[in-house]
């Protein structure tokens, strides 16, 4: 009897060690993913730049312009604003965007029997744009793959609806589309900025 209550007591004290071990090993397995530019203060996704502009263009000029490009670009579908803050004595705006993701993964709708893809949708993020005289800065920040399977945060190296919803090389395959139209998006903006 004394033996069994000895094995006992030494798997409970061993259980919670176990445990943790189990965590930590997930934990790890989601870390920031190698494939997009992360902010090593962060660890998150971020795409930033300071860009020198024409010497001509004020800061009033470049804010009026960065914020009608965002507004031409990221107009959301229910018609509401996208932009969360704006400043046009700061010259700042923070505003809500999105690129959106078509896929090659294709799934069953069970309703109405039609073949869809399920991956396909938007990566939503946030943008803060700075306007100086003769330059600007932009941040994006809080990528997030927004569709029917959700992979979640693009912070994390694997998909955070798992595995069984949605493959990591499907996954790796909508931050590489996500990281070629990020890099547009970006060529884009600084284009508006210059042509104004």
């Amino acid at each position: 009897m004394r033996a069994i209550t000895i094995f006992i007591l030494a798997f409970a004290f061993s259980f919670p060690q176990i445990g943790k071990g189990q965590i930590r090993a997930v934990s790890n397995a989601y870390k920031v993913s190698p494939q997009l530019p992360t902010d090593p203060h962060t660890d998150k996704v971020t795409y930033e730049d300071q860009v020198d502009a024409s010497h001509f263009l004020t800061k009033k000029d470049i804010f009026v312009t960065g914020k009608r490009w965002a507004n031409d670009h990221f107009k959301s579908e229910d018609e509401e604003s996208i932009m969360l803050a704006y400043s046009p004595k700061t010259g700042k705006f923070v505003c809500e965007g999105h690129v959106k993701i078509d896929s090659d993964s294709k799934n069953m709708n069970l309703e109405t029997g039609k073949i869809l893809p399920m991956q396909a949708g938007r990566v939503v993020f946030t943008l803060t744009f700075e306007a100086k005289d003769h330059s600007y800065h932009y941040q994006f920040t809080d990528f997030y793959h927004d569709a029917t399977i959700s992979g979640g945060s693009l912070d994390y190296a694997r998909p955070e609806c798992g595995a069984i919803s949605m493959s990591t090389a499907t996954w790796n395959r909508i931050k590489k589309q996500f990281k070629q139209k990020m890099e547009k998006l970006i060529l884009n903006l600084d284009d508006a900025i210059e042509v104004r």
